[in-house]
């Protein structure tokens, strides 16, 4: 019988500029299987735009593709790669799908949420569409360079011109919750240093005997997120009026809205701590403010997961583990040095766990806001 991942066609091209032409062609050195070609900025002397180069890319489909797939130079692919994007495709061959979200977004949240529930796919919830390994239909990849000539500019970041598109057309993305490509640590050329490291959320590659499905976290009501330029806990809520479709609240309004009182939250966050041999260690690095906040978080991410499925394992070696262990370190890339972010992850990890099992435990229906 015959595989669906063996009718798809794909196209495949690596975004490059060509100050980083060598990191492009080992891109391509190391999975020939995907038969990669490079796509470079078409105006090398300007100022590096990566609107200009996605869309050379996006029209730069092979003949006979089923799906074009869009890589950017900078990237480091789990070694099956090209099995893996192929299998991605069969399971959902009508979606843009999005193979890399970092660690620190609001789509890193959703798939926190669906890694909980045991899912392979999460929704992109963001205001831009993660782009940075995305393949799409070749229906729908053709139409983006016409649509982006005709009402964007060389300026606009492309994976919010991307967002835009998707959203003319009626289309939504989807992330994938075991992420196949990692951020590798390079300078950005279009301004993103300023935004910190930006790893993978969930960069884990899967056995050889766990396949990626189709099924997707549905329902998905609000989305807890820590504010890395405020650095505060927040929700997101629907919101028709905006392009993204979502709007923010901050933390005290959130928790009402499952009538909880952020005193209590609070209160529950001491008596972790007073049992905890890593504090003093922790609040050596870290603000107990932030603590505070990324813990906010935490248990408004356990409530919104409590309210999506089943209750998940949340163990050590679960599927729910690694993308978790991400929080921290994704929340506080801006604000923590790098030599130090790996170990101020790690001992806010117990804080993390804790916080979303403590949310888990309070899941009821919220009210409307």
């Amino acid at each position: 019988m015959q595989s669906a991942a063996s009718g798809i066609r794909l196209s495949a091209v690596v975004m490059s500029h060509p100050r980083r032409a060598e990191l492009a062609r080992e891109l391509c050195r190391r999975h020939p299987a995907l038969g990669l070609t490079v796509v470079s900025d078409p105006e090398p002397e300007g100022v590096p735009s990566a609107w200009r180069t996605a869309r050379l890319a996006w029209r730069s489909i092979a003949p006979g593709a089923t799906h074009h797939l869009v890589l950017q130079d900078d990237l480091v692919l789990v070694p099956d790669f090209a099995a893996r994007v192929r299998e991605a495709v069969a399971a959902r061959p009508g979606d843009p799908l999005s193979l890399f979200v970092e660690w620190g977004s609001r789509t890193a949240s959703s798939v926190r949420i669906a890694a909980a529930h045991g899912l392979s796919w999460a929704p992109v919830v963001d205001d831009y569409i993660p782009c940075a390994a995305l393949v799409m239909p070749v229906e729908i990849a053709r139409g983006f360079d016409a649509f982006a000539a005709a009402g964007s500019t060389e300026s606009d970041p492309d994976d919010v011109v991307l967002l835009e598109y998707l959203a003319h057309l009626g289309i939504g993305a989807w992330a994938a919750v075991a992420n196949l490509a990692q951020h590798d640590a390079v300078e950005s050329l279009v301004g993103n240093t300023t935004m910190g490291v930006r790893q993978s959320v969930n960069f884990s590659p899967l056995p050889a005997t766990e396949k990626i499905s189709g099924a997707a976290l549905t329902g998905l009501g609000a989305v807890p997120y820590y504010d890395w330029w405020s650095q505060q806990a927040t929700l997101f809520v629907p919101d028709d009026n905006t392009v993204d479709g979502w709007s923010q609240i901050r933390s005290r309004p959130a928790l009402s809205r499952w009538g909880i009182d952020p005193r209590e939250v609070e209160e529950e966050l001491v008596t972790l701590l007073s049992g905890l041999p890593d504090t003093g260690p922790l609040l050596d690095r870290v603000s107990r403010i932030v603590v505070s906040e990324i813990w906010t978080t935490a248990f408004l991410t356990g409530l919104v997961t409590g309210e999506t499925g089943p209750a998940p394992d949340l163990a050590p070696g679960s599927a729910a583990a690694p993308a978790l262990a991400t929080l921290a370190a994704g929340a506080l890339r801006r604000v923590v040095p790098v030599r130090w972010l790996s170990r101020v992850g790690e001992l806010l990890t117990p804080v993390v766990l804790a916080g979303v099992a403590a949310g888990l435990r309070r899941t009821r229906v919220p009210s409307a806001a």
